[in-house]
């Protein structure tokens, strides 16, 4: 019966552990730009999903390759 219990302990410490090891790695922000000349219509289109207001917030034009 001790076993099982350091067995579960140990399940529950490790899981507590991944858990802030994956969150804290895993904050970050997506944006999406699409200019006037990509849409049919000619509208401009600008979406931006932020996980941490911490994180750099600069946008950075990458021009086509």
């Amino acid at each position: 019966m001790i076993r099982f219990e350091k067995q579960l302990l140990l399940s529950i410490f490790c899981t507590f552990f991944l858990f802030l090891f994956f969150k804290s790695t895993a904050l970050s922000c997506t944006t999406f730009i699409v200019t006037p000349g990509a849409t049919i219509d000619g509208s401009m289109i600008v979406a931006h999903s932020d996980d941490n207001h911490l994180i750099d917030q600069r946008i950075i034009y990458v021009p086509a390759m």
